[in-house]
Formats: C-alpha cells, sequence, structure tokens
C-alpha cells in the first residue's frame, strides 16, 4: 500500500514552469549563401543551371563525419547545426570542437540540440557556449534533474509530461549558406564506424543548390520557436566563465578525444573524401530537382500549429510521393510497422501492380525488440500480398568481407530510405512508426534524380543481398522462413536469425503490448481551442477522406496534459459518444492529473463502452516499472482491456541509454 501510495506521489508532481524568454530579441536569421566565402563560390561554379540542386551520396559513417568535419573547417561566415543527439564521446567531442575552432575564426555558430539525451552533459554544452560567436539552444527541454539521465529526468517532468514527449528528431548540418549534410545520422560513435559493440548501416548525402535557401529557412523556424531556449536559459553552473572555458578544453582535447582514423582513398560508391573536390574547387555531383519540408515545431499539438500540420507533415510529405508510384517501391527502415491501415495502403500499390520491397531490421539486429514485434505481426500478411521483405542480420553483417566490414561489432540497420520508380527518392529521419508520424519532429528531402535513385538502391542491395535474409512464406503453407545465400549455397532457417530462445520469449511476452495502428492521417478537429484532437485514421495517403463518425474506422481521442482531470475525464467520455458505431477507441490521459485521474478517466469509459470490442488506455508514463504498475492499476477497475502501448505509438517509455542512438 505504501509503494502505491508513493507511486501516486511521484505522478502528482507539479511541472516546473520554463522561463520567460523574450523571443524577439532573442531572434535572429541565417546568412545566405553568397560568393563572398569559398563554399559558397564552389557551389556556383559547380552548379550546372539554376534551379538545381547537387548531391553525393555518403553510406559509409567515415567519409559523411569527414564531411562535416571539412565543411566546419573551411566555412567562413556561418554554421547552422540541428540535431537530436550528440554524444558525450569522442565522435561528440571532436564535432563539437569543431564548430569551437571555426567560431574562434569569427565563423557564427547556431547549434541547436534537442534535449532528451543531454542528461550531465550541461558542462560540456555551456563550455562551447562561452565562446565567443557561438550560441546553444536546445528544443524542448527538460526544466529540472538537469544532471541526472533519462529516467530521472523524465521523473521529475511528470507534471509535465505530455510537453517532454514531444521530441525534435531533426538531422541538419549547413555551412556559409552554400553546403550542407542531411540523413539519418546523429553525432556519436556508432554511426560512424567508431563503436566497439555496434555500429549502423545510414546513408547521408552532401547537399548544394536551389534546396539550401529553404533549409535555412527551415533552420530558423525552429531556432526562432517557442519551444526552442537559450541553454544558459535553462542549465545553470556554478562555474565561471574561464571555468567553463577551460572544462571544455580539457573535455575536447587530445588526451581525451583522439581523431578520426585517416579515410581510406574512396568510399562503396567510389567516390574520394569531399576535401578532394573542395581543394581543387569544383564539385561532382547528381543533379536533380529537390524539395525539403520539416514538421511544424509545434507538433504535436495542434491547437499552436493550426492548418500546418498537414502541409507540413513529413509523414504525409512521404506517403503522398509514395502513393504515386506506378511500378516500385523500394523502402529501407529500421522500424518498419505498417498496422491495419498500412497494411491497406500497401494492398493498393500491390492492388495497382506495384512491387514493394522493404528492408528492415530482424529480431536480432533490431534495438527495439518490442517494435520489431509491432512489424512481425504483420510480416506474413505483407507476404501473401506480394511484398518483398529482408532482414537485416547481424551475423550476416560481420562476415560480410565488403566495404561494408563491421569487424566485430554488431550491425544495425538505421536508414530511412525511399525510393519509388527508380527516379524518386526520400531520405532523412524519418522513421515509418507512429512516434515519427505523430510525435517528433522530422526533417526530409524529396529528390527527383534517376542517378541518385539508382544509387540509393545500390546501397540498399548491397545490404540485402550481402548482409540480410529474405523472407518468405514457408513452402509447408504454415508460417515463414528466412533465405541466406553463402556463395552458391542456400541457407534456409525456420527461426528469427541470430536470435536466442530467451529473446525470441521476450518477444513474445511482449507482444500484447503493441498496438494495432501505425500510420495516421492528419485530419485534426478541435475542440473548443483546448489541447485537445480528435483523429481519424485513413489508409488513404493524404487523410483528407477521413470524416468523423464514419462506421468502422478508428477513432483516437488525444487529451494533452495541462488540462485538470475533471476536464480530461469528460473530454473522454465524450469521445466515447462520439464513437458508438466504432470498434475501438483509444484514450490517452494526460499524465497531470495523477493516477486517481487515470483511473477516473478508466472507470468513466468502462460504464460507456457498449458496442465496443474493447477500451484502450493509453498512457504517458516515463518509465517501465511505473508503467507496469500502472497497468495492474488499470486492470482493478475493471478495464475490459488495458493495453499499455509502448514508444512504437508515440509513449516515451524511457530507453537504455544506449538505444538514444538508433532514432
Amino acid at each position: 500500500m505504501l509503494a502505491f501510495v508513493s507511486l501516486g506521489a511521484v505522478l502528482t508532481g507539479c511541472a516546473t514552469a520554463l522561463p520567460g524568454i523574450d523571443r524577439e530579441a532573442i531572434a535572429s536569421e541565417a546568412i545566405q549563401g553568397s560568393d563572398n566565402t569559398t563554399l559558397g563560390r564552389i557551389a556556383t561554379a559547380s552548379l550546372p543551371e539554376p534551379g538545381l540542386s547537387g548531391f553525393r551520396l555518403m553510406p559509409l559513417g567515415t567519409f559523411s563525419f569527414d564531411t562535416r568535419v571539412q565543411l566546419a573547417q573551411r566555412a567562413e561566415e556561418s554554421l547552422d547545426v540541428q540535431y537530436y543527439h550528440i554524444e558525450n564521446d569522442e565522435t561528440g567531442r571532436w564535432f563539437l570542437r569543431a564548430l569551437r575552432d571555426a567560431a574562434k575564426r569569427g565563423v557564427r555558430v547556431r547549434l541547436l540540440v534537442d534535449d532528451l539525451y543531454t542528461g550531465g552533459q550541461d558542462a560540456l554544452f555551456l563550455g562551447l557556449a562561452a565562446h565567443k560567436n557561438v550560441q546553444v539552444r536546445i528544443f524542448n527541454p527538460f526544466c529540472c534533474a538537469r544532471d541526472r539521465g533519462q529516467t530521472g529526468r523524465f521523473l521529475a517532468s511528470l507534471g509535465d509530461i505530455s510537453r517532454v514527449n514531444h521530441r525534435m528528431h531533426n538531422k541538419l548540418f549547413i555551412a556559409d549558406g552554400a553546403m550542407a549534410v542531411i540523413g539519418g545520422r546523429n553525432v556519436a560513435n556508432e554511426y560512424y564506424l567508431r563503436g566497439a559493440s555496434e555500429n549502423f548501416i545510414d546513408l547521408d548525402a552532401f547537399v548544394i543548390g536551389n534546396v539550401l535557401p529553404a533549409m535555412e529557412a527551415l533552420f530558423d523556424r525552429y531556432w526562432n520557436s517557442r519551444t526552442v531556449y537559450p541553454l544558459e536559459t535553462i542549465a545553470k553552473t556554478g562555474r565561471s566563465k574561464e571555468e567553463l572555458l577551460a572544462f571544455f578544453e580539457e573535455e575536447t582535447g587530445p588526451a581525451k578525444t583522439p581523431a578520426p582514423q585517416p579515410l581510406n582513398s574512396t568510399d562503396v560508391l567510389g567516390y574520394a573524401p569531399i576535401a578532394d573536390d573542395l581543394d581543387v574547387g569544383r564539385l561532382g555531383l547528381h543533379w536533380g530537382s529537390a524539395y525539403v519540408f520539416a514538421d511544424h515545431p509545434d507538433k504535436p499539438f495542434e491547437s499552436l500549429a493550426g492548418d500546418e500540420l498537414l502541409e507540413t507533415s513529413v509523414t504525409y510529405n512521404v506517403l503522398e510521393a509514395v502513393g504515386m508510384a506506378q511500378r516500385e517501391v523500394v523502402a529501407s527502415s529500421p522500424y518498419f510497422v505498417p498496422g491495419i491501415k498500412g497494411m491497406k495502403f500497401l494492398k493498393q500499390l500491390r492492388d495497382r501492380g506495384v512491387k514493394v520491397t522493404v528492408m528492415t531490421n530482424s529480431l536480432g539486429s533490431t534495438d527495439e525488440p518490442v517494435v520489431h514485434t509491432g512489424y512481425s505481426r504483420y510480416r506474413e500478411q505483407m507476404l501473401r500480398e506480394g511484398v518483398e521483405l529482408y532482414e537485416l542480420s547481424t551475423s550476416r553483417v560481420k562476415d560480410n568481407k565488403r566495404p561494408f566490414l563491421f569487424g566485430k561489432s554488431l550491425g544495425r540497420l538505421h536508414a530511412k530510405l525511399f525510393v519509388i520508380d527508380r527516379k524518386t527518392s526520400f531520405m532523412g529521419s524519418m522513421n515509418l512508426d507512429p512516434r515519427s508520424a505523430s510525435v517528433n519532429t522530422e526533417f526530409g528531402a524529396i529528390i527527383d534524380s534517376p542517378e541518385i535513385a539508382r544509387e540509393i538502391i545500390r546501397v540498399i542491395d548491397i545490404d540485402r543481398l550481402q548482409s540480410a535474409y529474405q523472407v518468405r512464406l514457408s513452402k509447408s503453407g504454415s508460417g515463414i522462413e528466412w533465405l541466406g545465400m553463402d556463395d552458391d549455397k542456400e541457407i534456409i532457417l525456420t527461426t528469427e536469425p541470430d536470435t536466442s530462445f530467451w529473446r525470441r520469449f521476450k518477444a513474445w511476452l511482449l507482444s500484447p503490448l503493441v498496438p494495432e495502428e501505425a500510420i495516421a492521417s492528419k485530419k485534426d478537429c478541435h475542440e473548443n481551442g483546448s489541447r485537445t484532437s480528435i483523429r481519424r485514421t485513413s489508409p488513404q495517403r493524404s487523410g483528407r477522406e477521413g470524416q468523423r463518425g464514419s462506421s468502422g474506422q478508428g477513432l483516437a481521442i488525444g487529451v494533452a496534459g495541462g488540462l485538470p482531470r475533471r476536464q480530461q475525464l469528460g473530454l473522454c467520455q465524450r469521445g466515447v459518444g462520439d464513437g458508438a458505431d466504432t470498434q475501438a477507441v483509444r484514450v490517452h490521459c494526460g499524465i497531470v492529473g495523477g493516477l486517481r485521474g487515470q483511473l477516473q478517466c478508466c472507470r468513466g469509459l468502462v460504464g460507456r463502452q457498449t458496442g465496443f470490442q474493447g477500451v484502450f488506455c493509453r498512457h504517458d508514463l516515463a518509465h517501465r516499472l511505473v508503467a507496469r504498475l500502472f497497468v495492474g492499476c488499470c486492470c482493478l477497475v475493471r478495464v475490459q482491456t488495458c493495453l499499455l502501448e509502448r514508444g512504437v505509438a508515440g509513449m516515451p517509455i524511457v530507453e537504455r541509454q544506449v538505444d538514444a542512438h538508433h532514432h
């Protein structure tokens, strides 16, 4: 009993207000690219004609990291840098030191980083910010317990959980407004082949040309948004400016931060290091038309973002492009959870004769077994629809003697790519899962270039053919099997590759916790100006056809934190009434009301569930142990079905620190 009392006290903790900021006073804008800088002149000289954008793919992490460092070393006016995660390891510190070195040359450095994984790193970032010409801002900061890890900071912020659950997943690096790096990589050892135990297979692109002003505008939108705070207004320290500078110098110096290993002469696509091109003043790139886009910084708070949510949605833009395919779609996604709506979308493609090939992680290679379970429950259905599935194998990655050699480290897929009809490509930060669709902000680019499409497929094929198993229906007609090739010899497995019995058992044990839906549309209806939306999912890529109250659709009622407990309950109850003909109702109760408010919401639904197959209580809790305790409490009030939906459905279940790198 004492434990439940203590739990209730924690859950009802109040949020600490963030400081007031005069945003007009601190606003700044990008320095537009021009021929006044060396990088600007090289970009102009390399452009074959106005209106085009140039791209060079970087499948090897070593080349990708070196490109960022080279741009930092050669920048003359500005560096605008935006990342979900910058780790305090050899790679992260070397990266920050490169930014510092640029600032010492007079370059204006603006660094924007999400706050999820900065716990215990305030002094390092404050040391960078103490340098002249450097500004560091953080996206959606935790207000307290900043020296603790994720769990501690989430527990200290439970009263504000609906806000801190919202994270910036974007990755963007712009130098002098003239050259940029985009893709899926964060800044940590594991992304650049420096991880001792695991490394990630990913893809970035070096970019110049017509899309650069749009990238700068997107960066400015985030930099000046209400969700972003100067680091020094949040992170407090007893150290003086001189002490912070000395600390940064020590942490990023050679004793703690060794230089990366020298590059090979060429990468897997045959490209030399970008420095070779920059030294001669001419870039060898593939050219095409392109556009870039990013989610609204206020996502998922629809009442604040207004009508822009659909138009700015990265998920919407990607699915709209995929839905226009006529012949073929090739996809790479580390987390691929189609759900019921996604399966309808895939079926529509297959019914039109579109070939669909998907590369994703296996149970053995994924860092998120629960997410993999959300994918695996649709695996056989996808195969019967004719979708070709390939799953990365950790053992085959290690055995691969090609340029993606990982040695003894564990290889994990992290690339987020789509190729449509071998001419149009997407690359960016978006995972094909509900969190990317509904909670995190993302960045992406659509590129119209057959040459780029061909190279992306080549990169995917290296993994697909040499480091993966093809998943197919068993010839016996029951279940599935995994097919691989060892030279000319077929390898056929009937159990999940590279997994122990215990890992498979855990996946089976967690399977009831995985949500059914993955791809939600952006059909939003606002109620009384509150932070409440009713979102009707639709199998169509646009989501514009969805109509509130239509039969057979799934209704989701989202109640953001910050509303009084009684109002939360009332909204939940009204939502149930609105969906009287639906198959299921999912209710998202904000944590502000505490444990009692959650239970009241569930109780209110129990009495109104007539005609429903089940009522699902989806709640925003920050720790697995707390979540499990809540499940037990929910069941005590006789909710018909109480399903804990894990982070794959957009919930901030705190992960191990190592998992930070896998998003």
